[in-house]
């Protein structure tokens, strides 16, 4: 298992740090948001596959679901070390970790929701999908719902609205 990132060594700067479960848009919004900030976006799922060269999915299947939540927790560790302030696309799971919830809480984290249907239908869509049924995603996405509302400056559901109405209201807030 992956060592805890040290909390201490992140640069004072805010980022803005959309999290929420697949296919909820971090990565869609957040090109739309860095767009309107000036900012740089930052994504996980890019930022595995260039480390590790294999997608999450790849690592999921390969040294199980634990591995990959270390690992997304290792580079959201990094990329809230960056010196700029930017747009991160964070994994959800990091969450789980008390050091991962350091870390959203020392920056603007905005929690993205959508509903059941909405999630499985883009889920079905994207090829970066983890090996996990629909129903054990259900269950841990609301098994994350108190420690995502407790780090959450803002929330912004997601279903029937686009990229662009859901990152103007971001950078509203």
């Amino acid at each position: 298992m992956a060592q805890s990132p040290n909390v201490e060594t992140v640069a004072p700067v805010d980022h803005v740090i959309l999290i929420g479960p697949m296919g909820v848009g971090k990565t869609t919004c957040g090109e739309q948001l860095a767009d309107r900030l000036g900012r740089l976006l930052l994504d996980s799922d890019a930022w595995i596959e260039d480390r590790y060269g294999r997608s999450g999915r790849e690592i999921a299947a390969e040294s199980g679901v634990d591995r990959l939540h270390a690992i997304e927790l290792e580079v959201f560790a990094d990329m809230a070390r960056t010196g700029e302030g930017t747009v991160i696309a964070a994994a959800e799971s990091v969450v789980d970790s008390p050091a991962g919830r350091s870390l959203l809480a020392t920056h603007t984290t905005v929690w993205l929701t959508a509903d059941a249907d909405t999630l499985r239908r883009r889920r079905s869509e994207q090829d970066h999908r983890r090996p996990m049924a629909d129903t054990e995603m259900e269950e841990r996405i609301a098994g994350r719902g108190p420690q995502l509302a407790a780090v959450a400056r803002h929330s912004e559901e997601t279903s029937d609205r686009t990229p662009t109405e859901i990152a103007a209201s971001i950078e509203a807030a």
